[in-house]
């Protein structure tokens, strides 16, 4: 289908592209792009890799959406926020190491579903880790009422952030 079909125009977008119910069935590559606009994906599937390491882009979101492989965001400038939220499950390693967010990074209500032990798309980059902010930097950082507790390795180390809201040694019961 076309581009529009997927457009989600129930909600209001300042500026920028939001998708909604699209389904990518290969790896989507945008290493070093340029982007002068923020991208929204709702409720899409993932079929492969996201690769946006070195990406630089105003805003980027993943709400409701499946990441069947992994996400990487390494070495990205995002003028704005990040968020994967709200029902978005990521399979494979999830690494936004080396990355600077001017605004928040919200994770809350994502399952980060790599067990750190299945062969990644990325090979080694993920380390066995599940999750990595490592050297990342952002106003706030958002990790509520996840999906479920990651079962592999998570890395904050040497991250920035002014604000980190969790809830992680709290029963979500």
């Amino acid at each position: 289908k076309a581009i529009d079909d997927h457009l989600d125009k129930s909600r209001p977008l300042r500026s920028g592209l939001r998708l909604h119910n699209v389904t990518i069935v290969d790896e989507l590559n945008l290493r070093d792009y340029k982007i002068p606009f923020s991208i929204y994906f709702v409720a899409c599937w993932f079929e492969g890799s996201l690769r946006l390491p070195s990406i630089h882009i105003p805003g980027l979101g993943f709400e409701n959406c499946r990441l069947r492989q992994a996400i990487d965001l390494r070495g990205a400038n995002l003028d704005n926020s990040f968020h994967a939220r709200n029902g978005t499950v990521c399979d494979g390693p999830f690494l936004i190491r080396d990355v600077k967010i001017g605004g928040q990074a919200d994770f809350s209500e994502a399952t980060f579903a790599y067990d750190g032990n299945a062969k990644a798309t990325l090979g080694d980059a993920a380390e066995g880790e599940c999750f990595s902010f490592s050297r990342s930097e952002a106003t706030a950082l958002y990790w509520l009422k996840l999906g479920a507790q990651p079962t592999a390795k998570m890395s904050l180390r040497d991250a920035k952030v002014r604000t980190f809201m969790h809830d992680m040694n709290t029963d979500q019961s």
